[in-house]
Parts: C-alpha cells; structure tokens; sequence
C-alpha cells in the first residue's frame, strides 16, 4: 500500500479515484450525488488535472468540529484507543481504482480497524436507532474494508446535541467477502467509464425544468444573497428533520400508550389521549331553574364560598 500527502495534488487525487464518500455515487447509490456529476467530477481531474472544489456543506463543516469530540467519546465507550485519522489517503495496488482515508482507527489487538463518524442532528440519529445505518453510508463502510485489508468498520454516529459515550450509536459493520468483492467490480466498472471519458447510464434523469410564465432564470451572483439562498436550503432540511422527529415521537407514544391513543400536538405541550369514554352524566343547572324557580331563592340549595381578592397580572416593560 502507498500514501498520498494531503495537499493540492491530493485534492486532485480525490476525484481521480473514488474514495469512502464517493463510493455509493459510483455505484448509483447515492441520494445526493449522481453517477453521472460523479463521473464529471473524476474526468475533470483524471483527464485536465482540475479539481473539483465545493463549498463544505453544514455537515461538513459539523465533522470538523465534533469528530475529535466523537473519538474522544468512541475510546471511552469500547474502552480502547481510537486514534485520529492519517493525513495521507490509503491506497492499495489490489483496488487500483480506488483510496480511503477514514474518520479514525480502532486499536485492537490484531491491529487497528478503520472508523468511519458521523456528527448528526436529534431527527438523524432517531431514524438511525428506528430504521439502522441507511445503505449509502453502509457502503462508505464496506469501501474502507478491502483498501485496509480489514474484515469491518466500526460505525459510529453522535447527536451533537447529546454529546456523551452511553448516547453514541456503535456498529460493527462487517462485509462479507462477496459484499466486497461486488462493490469493488461495480467501482472499477464505473471507473472504466472515467478513463474512456464515457458518460455512465446515470442514475437519474437529468431535466432542465423550463422557467414559470416565460420568464427567466435569475441567477445569484451576489454573495450575500448566495448565502441567504443556502441557508433557505439548510433550514428547510433541518425543518424536515425535526418534523420526522416530531412525527417518530408521536408515533412512540401512540406505541407505548396503546394502539386506540390518540396524540394531539397543541402550543408547548403534547395530549395523549388513551381510549375512548362514555360521557360523564351533569346537572344541567339552566334547565332546572327553568323548571323550578323557587330553588333560586331558597337558601337551602345554595352555598357560599369564601371570601376572596381577584389576582391580575401586569406586565411591566422599560423605556
């Protein structure tokens, strides 16, 4: 195995062969990348030497600064040493297409076994305890495998607003030799199209959808309202997460109070309601005084509370 130094020509290394992050691009998993913006990426630095840079998105931008936090967390959690990450991609002359550079790496005593983290919000890491590690990072696990020549990964995810080694999600992602064995075929397949600089058969449609009314497309040049148009982007995702949050608890409750309760969301507080009651029998007091008006002035039927002083609130506020 051989490394590559972290510097400009690493930066173009990284799209000339397909690392962790890219590996369910490759191989049309990916939901946020497609084969065929993949396959633009790695020609662009195979063949021109340009590397493609993007602007770190949030969770990018969130690795940097918790995955020191996570390590820290993951060591105390397995009780061993989890070790920072090489500064050098890994390759290996077995998968010629490909390199890895993963999140940490797991002391043991046969070795060290590759540590792939991630730093996620409260809605992510529900889904992940409710649904298990989603297939595209599954397969960013089993790409570090047969370029460390390791039989697993270690999984770890970390709510960034629950910082702690018992809030930690850990899994032992193991490969099997055919799991392996096909993602790297499916790999080396795409990256057969990156050296015929051949367009892959990609694995979404790719539409120009045409502008409202005949008008034309606006395009934002002004960095400020760039900036302003990400983050209407980054908080719709986040307002997205925390309504499947939302909707995952009410399902727990509904789970956990029986399957006739009901969950009904009202400003600072949750209802539960558990089963369904007959009525509750009342006096309807207009009715009878209706019917008998001289109770209203028997003493008898009365009763008088104590004496009281009414309470007000009042709001004061600085000028």
């Amino acid at each position: 195995m051989q490394a590559v130094q972290k510097s400009h020509d690493w930066l173009v290394e990284h799209y000339r062969t397909i690392g962790g992050s890219n590996a369910a691009a490759a191989i049309g998993k990916s939901p946020y990348l497609s084969r065929r913006k993949l396959w633009a990426r790695m020609v662009a630095a195979y063949h021109d030497g340009m590397p493609t840079i993007t602007e770190p998105t949030p969770a990018m931008r969130a690795g940097v600064v918790y995955e020191p936090i996570a390590r820290e967390l993951l060591a105390e959690r397995v009780g061993a040493e989890v070790c920072p990450p090489d500064d050098a991609a890994i390759y290996n002359d077995a998968c010629p297409h490909a390199h890895t550079r993963p999140d940490g790496w797991l002391r043991c005593a046969d070795g060290r076994i590759p540590v792939e983290i991630k730093c996620v919000h409260p809605a992510t890491m529900a889904r992940l305890r409710r649904s298990g590690v989603p297939e595209h990072w599954t397969i960013q696990c089993w790409h570090h495998c047969p370029i460390v020549v390791a039989d697993c990964c270690v999984f770890c995810a970390m709510d960034v607003l629950d910082p702690a080694p018992e809030s930690l999600l850990v899994q032992f992602v193991r490969p099997t030799a055919s799991q392996m064995d096909g993602l790297m075929t499916a790999e080396a397949e795409f990256y057969g199209y990156v050296l015929r600089k051949e367009p892959p058969p990609d694995d979404e449609p790719q539409e120009e959808l045409p502008p409202a009314d005949g008008s034309e497309i606006a395009v934002l040049e002004d960095d400020a309202a760039a900036t302003a148009a990400r983050r209407i982007v980054e908080f719709a995702e986040l307002k997205s997460e925390v309504d499947e949050a939302l909707s995952m608890a009410k399902d727990d409750l509904v789970r956990l109070a029986g399957d006739e309760a009901e969950v009904i969301e009202v400003p600072g507080r949750i209802r539960v309601y558990r089963r369904q009651q007959a009525g509750r029998r009342t006096l309807d007091k207009e009715a009878v005084l209706r019917d008998f008006p001289q109770i209203a002035d028997d003493p008898k039927f009365w009763k008088t509370g104590r004496p009281f002083r009414p309470f007000r609130w009042y709001k004061v506020e600085k000028e």
